[in-house]
């Protein structure tokens, strides 16, 4: 078959080849003289020829979708509805081909019957699998995506069954974790598992929901944001990132890798390039990416957008600066109060910008509103001798507001991930019944743990009303959970009886207050923990609570220091203790607790509260 290799060969010289200027490859595109197309001609021939030569369609799908002309890929399925009634449609080179055209026109439900005859008409299970998944992705039906998906990391032995699993790791991954792909040789069902949880449980989103949204971003940027004109890239120093892969422009990059923009901006004048901002919203600080096409829009058409640092790198207009100055303040006075010195912080942002967001992925919970409330975690020892974190929520009673029949509901998403990547998850629902004559300062308050190993462990907790208007997340770092033979203490414990929000350890009735605040002459209770201590020994403890100032040190008043003894009977001692407020004035104050055992060893730990 002299044409299909004639096409084979265009293809590999194409992934060689040099083109000095996009518009000059555009040029020679639509003179069909460039590589892609005349390997399309070539493969066509071949099917001319042989109908029945199952690698030509192959070589056409592949040839077809590099060089992009969306009515060049419909004649292409026609070609391929037409063969099936010749013996092309017995090999899997055919089904294959067929499945990958119609997933790029957006016919999923066809390509997952394709790719199904593929595998049945003996083509690699594990490549058909992964191509099965991203149809089903595309489709919405992200269960059986996910479990499709995971089959195909199981079964993958072939070079290209592995290729393609990492080419779509790639496109979020940095370059250590492909450099972890790459080292395996085994159990890369495990890794890319983990690879996606970890996403998942770092974001306090459910397992899955990563994967599922990567594919949904990924066919988005292939629809949309497409690499135009070929693979080619002009070297030009104005475009700070070069990346490896040919699919999207840096549109593309940044979509798959952050999703949908926060907000996003533009300018239209004849003087003034093409252009294109978007912003994303972080917790304390943001994103902002400027993009521009790389060569002449009326020759490459609406495609090539490529990152620069700066927004003075596609005009220094005022007007057009001051354009973004919904995204940020500083393109204001870039506008209209120009300095060099704010014209430099803007380019080193920019800068900083365009590397992280190259480099890094992210899928952030979003939220129409904010949900007021407090988020407290304490490491413990739970009744049974095992590690817990104790999580405790409170929302104001206004916040569900918005939800109607006869109670409030509050959805609870928890996770605690350690060192190496294992993890608890906790789902809950809670339910109070509606009061219209509760007052405004009413809270909703839940409390529940989770059972951990001992270690360090990041902690993530996500609470949503039941009209998923409202939310919060709120997540913790080095959680660390002691080891109960070795001497050390627990998170300490405040709490007061009149809250009635308590927490059962044992024998121990635990008295909680999740906000941490504490009406002046009341009575405070102290709860917390000492580990690896002997029994039958006597541990002496100092507990110090002093007055903060403004900068939020020591100082002011006198502080209440309080010593006493503790005789342990088994190797975990639980300490509950009352601190009268009576004499505290409002302010914040600190807590230190501070056990000293026989042998003189001590350990601290300490925390802050609330005076009213």
């Amino acid at each position: 078959m002299p044409w299909y290799g004639l096409g084979e060969a265009e293809l590999a010289l194409r992934s060689h080849a040099f083109t000095p200027t996009i518009a000059l490859n555009r040029l020679r595109r639509v003179l069909n003289v460039d590589e892609a197309s005349k390997a399309v001609a070539d493969q066509r021939r071949a099917l001319q020829n042989d109908p029945g030569f199952g690698p030509a369609m192959l070589g056409l799908a592949v040839a077809s979708i590099l060089d992009d002309d969306e009515s060049g890929m419909v004649s292409t399925l026609h070609t391929a509805w037409a063969a099936a009634s010749t013996a092309a449609a017995r090999s899997p080179d055919y089904w294959l081909g067929r499945g990958m055209i119609e997933e790029y026109l957006a016919r999923s439900d066809s390509a997952v019957f394709s790719y199904r005859r593929y595998v049945s008409s003996g083509g690699d299970s594990a490549l058909g699998l992964v191509h099965q998944a991203r149809a089903w992705f595309d489709l919405g039906q992200n269960a059986e995506g996910d479990s499709t998906y995971y089959r195909a990391a199981r079964l993958a032995r072939s070079s290209a069954a592995i290729a393609l699993l990492r080419e779509d790791l790639s496109f979020v991954a940095t370059e250590v974790e492909l450099v972890g792909f790459d080292s395996l040789s085994s159990g890369r069902e495990a890794w890319i598992r983990y690879f996606w949880n970890r996403r998942d449980l770092e974001a306090g989103r459910r397992l899955g929901e990563r994967l599922a949204e990567h594919y949904r971003r990924y066919f988005h940027a292939v629809r949309h944001f497409r690499r135009r004109g070929g693979m080619y890239w002009q070297v030009d120093p104005v475009f700070p990132y070069r990346g490896d892969q040919t699919l999207f422009d840096d549109r593309g990059v940044i979509y798959v890798r952050h999703g949908e923009p926060t907000a996003t901006a533009t300018f239209v004048r004849v003087d003034v390039p093409p252009n294109l901002s978007w912003k994303y919203l972080r917790p304390g600080s943001s994103l902002t990416f400027h993009f521009r096409p790389q060569g002449d829009p009326r020759m490459i058409g609406n495609g090539n957008y490529r990152l620069v640092e700066s927004l003075t790198d596609i005009s220094s207009d005022p007007e057009f600066l001051a354009s973004r100055g919904s995204l940020d303040v500083v393109y204001d006075q870039l506008g209209y109060l120009p300095t060099d010195r704010a014209a430099q912080l803007e380019r080193e942002r920019g800068f900083t910008t365009v590397q992280l967001g190259t480099r890094t992925d992210s899928y952030q919970l979003q939220f129409h509103r904010n949900l007021p409330g407090v988020a407290g975690r304490y490491a413990l020892d739970d009744p049974h001798g095992k590690g817990t974190i104790l999580l405790v929520f409170a929302a104001p009673l206004k916040a569900f507001a918005a939800d109607t029949g006869p109670t409030h509901r509050l959805d609870i998403h928890a996770t605690a991930t350690d060192e190496s990547g294992a993890y608890t998850v906790l789902d809950s629902t809670w339910t109070v019944a509606r009061d219209s004559s509760a007052g405004s300062d009413r809270y909703v308050v839940v409390t529940f743990t989770l059972p951990v190993a001992p270690g360090r462990h990041s902690v993530t907790l996500v609470a949503t009303t039941a009209s998923g208007q409202s939310g919060r997340a709120q997540r913790w770092e080095d959680v660390v959970i002691p080891d109960r033979s070795m001497f050390g203490l627990s998170d300490i414990v405040l709490g007061r009886r009149e809250s009635g929000i308590t927490w059962i350890a044992g024998a121990d009735t635990i008295p909680l207050n999740p906000l941490n605040s504490f009406p002046s002459g009341s009575d405070l209770r102290l709860f917390y923990q000492v580990f690896g201590v002997a029994a039958d020994s006597t541990y002496r403890t100092r507990v110090t609570m002093e007055p903060l100032n403004g900068n939020g040190q020591a100082g002011g008043a006198r502080p209440i220091d309080v010593t006493f003894d503790e005789r342990a009977s088994t190797s975990v001692m639980s300490v509950v203790r009352g601190i009268s407020l009576t004499s505290a004035r409002s302010g914040d104050y600190r807590i230190t607790v501070t056990v000293t055992g026989p042998d003189g060893r001590s350990t601290s730990r300490e925390t802050r509260f609330q005076v009213e």
